[in-house]
């Protein structure tokens, strides 16, 4: 999943996505300016988001060349169990507390243009 979501330049993977029937994400973690590192979130789950939202544009893999604007949460913790099936969690912001709303929304079979507006074909 890792080497998909990479070869497609993608923030993140849910495992439905490729066919497979599991709580599993692949996120691309931003972590600096131009630095990224991929991290598996087995059966992620929010605990907590910020009470501020933010729309932005969002696209998905699984829809290529269609965009729209997306309300989130501007933070999010997330527990998950890790690849090794340690227990992790996670305080997001930005970019990726957007990505892991987005990810758990495929886990959960809802789809970025179900919460879109002003959907569009990219430019």
């Amino acid at each position: 999943m890792t080497t998909t979501m990479l070869a497609k330049d993608g923030v993140g993977l849910a495992a439905p996505q490729v066919g497979r029937n599991e709580r599993l994400v692949i996120l691309n973690l931003k972590i600096g300016i131009k630095k990224w590192r991929p991290i598996a979130l087995v059966n992620p789950e929010i605990l907590d988001t910020s009470v501020a939202l933010e729309c932005d544009d969002e696209g998905c893999l699984s829809l290529p060349g269609i965009v729209g604007a997306v309300e989130r949460h501007t933070t999010a913790t997330v527990k998950f169990l890790d690849e090794n099936g340690a227990r992790r969690m996670l305080e997001l912001d930005e970019l990726n507390a957007r990505a892991i709303q987005h990810e758990i929304d495929h886990l959960d079979g809802i789809l970025f243009i179900d919460r879109a507006s002003k959907i569009r074909e990219e430019k």
